[in-house]
């Protein structure tokens, strides 16, 4: 049985085997570690950046539904906004001049960074549709959100998923509004 030997090797053989242990080799497995240093570094730095990317979405919703829910009570509470949108005016002139001297202006400056539209509904029928307000028609109540609002009967605002957006809905029942239902959808 003849014994491996590098003595006993040609020439080309040896120069080959050579290659193979001195160059091949070492070039394959430096690059097989630089690969799997830099998948795993660029995999981890992916995975932070969407990590961060999560926390500011989480973050800029946390602020918008503050800001909307901000927007509800301060709504909510206003006394002569909930006496004006209860109240039943005699002629629509009585109306728009209501709505010009107090209500434009209660709307107006209220629009958040995050809120794309609020409308308050009410089931008055002396107030005209204009602007941020509307009337609570058989459509509206027959709407998603609408239909899924009226789940809930506590007395704060609710997030109601519907038409994939999402909207804060507040009963506006504060003062006693004599029988007038009103509601604000903030979306």
């Amino acid at each position: 049985m003849p014994r491996w030997n590098l003595n006993y090797m040609k020439l080309r053989d040896k120069l080959l085997l050579m290659y193979v242990l001195s160059v091949f080799i070492p070039i394959v497995v430096t690059n097989v570690v630089f690969y799997n240093v830099t998948s795993a570094n660029i995999r981890s730095q992916k995975t932070r950046d969407a990590g961060m990317a999560l926390n500011n979405l989480k973050n800029d919703l946390r602020v918008t539904i503050d800001q909307a829910v901000g927007l509800s009570y301060s709504l909510y509470t206003d006394p002569v906004f909930n006496d004006t949108i209860s109240r039943s005016f005699q002629s629509h002139f009585e109306y728009i001049d209501a709505y010009n001297s107090y209500l434009k202006g209660q709307f107006s400056g209220q629009m958040n960074q995050g809120i794309r539209w609020y409308q308050v509904y009410t089931d008055n029928s002396t107030i005209l549709s204009s602007g941020y307000i509307d009337r609570l028609t058989d459509d509206v109540r027959n709407s998603d959100w609408y239909v899924q609002f009226q789940a809930y009967s506590a007395p704060y605002p609710a997030l109601i998923s519907s038409d994939q957006m999402l909207s804060l809905v507040q009963r506006l029942d504060n003062l006693d509004t004599g029988g007038e239902s009103s509601y604000l959808k903030l979306t």
